[in-house]
């Protein structure tokens, strides 16, 4: 199946192709960070026939724990069943601060569904009531406070539009 692709999506998908085949390189030293990239995956699709923007977030778990603990002060581990209970407000939070969705230029609160550990990912899961966007703007500041080479790609699609836009560390505002 060949997808058709603009300029700016051949440098997305090349971007992604790199992000692979570095993620396959031999394990870095205990010194090094667990990785060499740094990238969250924010995808807003609007579903029609419900009338939703649905919201997923894809994050490195490791990254996120740091990121957590450094704004909560506290301990995190998103893979102990045990602490989920304790860890699902703490990443709400989270989310709900570093994630600020505007639809239409006014600013639209989302319904946290609840998160999901991916072998080495987090996966954040939300929603918003409204009716077809006209006008979408994102402000993502996800894992900033840790990580200066953070990129965040944020994808929209909706009936006949799909588009993504790499955000590169300090920039965090798109306009769809």
């Amino acid at each position: 199946m060949k997808i058709p692709l603009n300029r700016f999506g051949r440098k997305i998908f090349q971007t992604v192709v790199i992000i692979l085949l570095l993620s396959l390189a031999p394990q870095p030293k205990a010194a090094e960070p667990a990785h060499p990239f740094f990238v969250s995956m924010t995808e807003l699709a609007f579903n029609p026939k419900e009338r939703l923007l649905e919201i997923s977030l894809r994050m490195f778990t490791d990254d996120l724990e740091k990121e957590l603990a450094s704004h909560c002060r506290c301990k995190v581990n998103l893979g102990e069943e045990g602490a989920r209970s304790k860890m699902e407000p703490v990443l709400a939070g989270y989310v709900e601060e570093h994630l600020k969705i505007r639809i239409d230029r006014k600013y639209a609160r989302a319904t946290w569904l609840g998160f999901q550990n991916e072998e080495e990912s987090t996966w954040c899961f939300l929603e918003i009531k409204t009716a077809p966007p006209g006008n979408l703007e994102v402000e993502n500041r996800l894992l900033h406070e840790t990580q200066e080479k953070q990129i965040n790609l944020v994808r929209y699609k909706k009936p006949g539009f799909d588009k993504t836009i790499q955000l590169v560390y300090p920039e965090s505002k798109v306009g769809f």
